[in-house]
Parts: structure tokens; sequence; C-alpha cells
């Protein structure tokens, strides 16, 4: 019950359990809307405006914020 064939064993079952799970949640990744960076996205239920930045959101923290960077509010896109 012990040593590295039990764990590979192991392992390989365990895989081969999440395996579908995994290949749903990447096609769900794949089928997600990309934005470019430099993108100005808002939720519409939501004042947060995020900058897209190497493919990650990053929420401004206020409106001052938004402003002392000289952004355009003409160029948020709501999703």
């Amino acid at each position: 019950m012990f040593g590295i064939e039990t764990y590979r064993s192991r392992l390989g079952h365990f895989l081969g359990q999440i395996g579908p799970h995994m290949e749903t949640r990447a096609i769900a990744l794949q089928s997600m809307p990309r934005f470019p960076d430099g993108s100005l996205l808002r939720g519409e239920s939501s004042n947060t405006v995020f900058f897209v930045e190497q493919g990650k959101k990053r929420p401004f923290h206020s409106m001052e914020a938004f402003h002392f960077y000289k952004y355009d509010w003409n160029r948020v896109t709501n999703v």
C-alpha cells in the first residue's frame, strides 16, 4: 500500500476521474471573450472599472485614480 508504484496508480486513477472536468473547464476558458490589453471594462451591474493588462483585469479603486491616469469614460465597455 506504500511506495512509488502505489502512488502512481492512485494518481492515475485520480487524474482519470477529474480529466473530463478539466477538459470542460479548458473549453469554457477558451470560449470566454478576450479583451486586448488597455481595454477598460465595467460590469452592467457594477460601478467598478477594470483595466486589462497582460490578460488580467485590474480594478480602479476609485474614480479619482481613473481620472488621475487620464482615462476617458467613453472608452469603458460594459460587459
